[in-house]
């Protein structure tokens, strides 16, 4: 990642994290490279097929079918891959792999709750281990929340009556931050948890301390 990817994006410490990132910036750079190339154009045509007298006649041109075309394909090629690439990864993000340590999450104003798969719960601090996959299933006892990690890449709105799911495979150790990005209520701003990737005897050690 160089440093105008680092200056746009948080530091990457999800499996998910790589591809979504891959996408994000092959869109900037596109649109960049669009801005450019189009903004040279117009200067050029600017330039080149400005009034040089006042006996000069603009043309009158109705269309031209080859730059029509060129303009409506290549556009839509473009899109279709951006299209395409972007639903491997969301396919691929939405199905949790068969040995993934399944978390519950509820939310509510304004707090985050974890129950692990043994029945001991913590609240706003979920502990995982490092490099194994995490499933989480999640739903809200009152109004809609939206479980945000900008690290990991994911978001994902928590919603009464109905569960949602994500996982994740967290590669580095540390604590990673947790955001409610949907408003609920005066409580919003301080709707946090923390994520703490561990080793597995930190795991092991860090979850019976933050029981609550």
């Amino acid at each position: 990642m160089n440093w105008f990817e680092r200056f746009l994006l948080p530091h990457a410490a999800a499996t998910h994290a790589s591809e979504v990132d891959g996408l994000f910036m092959f869109i900037i750079y596109l649109t960049i490279f669009f801005f450019l190339f189009n903004s040279a154009l117009a200067f050029y045509a600017a330039r080149r097929w400005r009034r040089r007298s006042p006996d000069d006649v603009t043309p009158h041109v109705t269309h031209n079918t080859r730059m029509e075309l060129i303009w409506s394909i290549i556009p839509l090629l473009v899109v279709m891959m951006i299209f395409f690439w972007g639903f491997k990864g969301y396919i691929k993000a939405s199905v949790a792999p068969n040995d993934a340590m399944e978390i519950v999450v509820t939310a509510k104003k304004w707090v985050w709750q974890f129950e692990y798969p043994d029945g001991t719960r913590t609240l706003n601090e979920l502990h995982v281990p490092l490099n194994k996959p995490v499933k989480l299933v999640m739903h809200s006892e009152d109004v809609i929340h939206s479980f945000f990690v900008p690290s990991f890449r994911l978001k994902r709105d928590v919603i009464p009556g109905r569960y949602t799911q994500l996982w994740f495979t967290a590669t580095e150790p540390g604590v990673q931050q947790v955001f409610c990005a949907e408003y609920c209520g005066k409580g919003h701003s301080d709707m946090l948890a923390r994520i703490l990737v561990d080793t597995d005897e930190q795991y092991r050690i860090g979850r019976k301390q933050c029981i609550k």
